[in-house]
């Protein structure tokens, strides 16, 4: 995982799809994922989540995890590509977003 670079890749059963990871707080990372939506088109995921050791962590309902971006578009590389460059100019926003869910939780879980 190298912060700040952008992976696109095409997998064999979820098809074109773009992942970035940044620095968030000490050993957690945000991460911005682009692919094809459940239903129609595709969407930008941003989530939090701690990673230590070579293991990665996200608890459920407590981590932040957001859809920040969608469109009606086919899941072809340029709409990939082009969504989650969007999304990266959101950063600002999502780690403010991130920042905040966690003022309002009380903090990360478990409280280390």
């Amino acid at each position: 995982m190298e912060i700040g670079q952008t992976f696109i890749q095409k997998k064999p059963r979820t098809g074109w799809n773009a992942e970035t990871y940044y620095d968030f707080d000490g050993d957690r990372k945000l991460s911005l994922h682009t692919s094809r939506a459940e239903r129609v088109g595709i969407s930008t995921f941003a989530s939090v989540a701690l990673h230590k050791e070579g293991f990665t962590t996200f608890v459920i309902f407590q981590d932040y995890g957001k859809t920040v971006l969608r469109s009606g578009a086919r899941a072809t590389e340029k709409a990939i590509a082009t969504l989650h460059a969007e999304a990266q100019a959101l950063l600002p926003h999502i780690i403010a977003d991130a920042k905040v869910h966690y003022a309002e939780k009380g903090g990360y879980w478990p409280h280390v």
